[in-house]
């Protein structure tokens, strides 16, 4: 399975490294990275997709917003 995050604005691809998950079995779909970034704005739209085969399972979109420290999922 591949999966990635995609920053709808802009369309940033953001990929995650193996083993970056805090949970084994979990996929991430942002990280604090944008922690940074999202303290500018109110909230980002983001979609994660999940391929198998280079077939779309999964398009879920996601908003978050920044909150004192770290990034959050509205």
């Amino acid at each position: 399975m591949d999966y990635y995050t995609l920053r709808v604005s802009n369309s940033d691809t953001i990929r995650f490294s193996d083993g970056e998950s805090p949970f084994s079995g979990w996929l991430p779909v942002l990280s604090d990275y944008y922690f940074d970034i999202l303290k500018r704005i109110p909230a980002e739209e983001f979609k994660f997709i999940g391929l198998i085969n280079d077939t779309i399972v999964i398009s879920e979109p996601f908003v978050y917003t920044s909150g004192k420290c770290h990034i959050v999922k509205i």
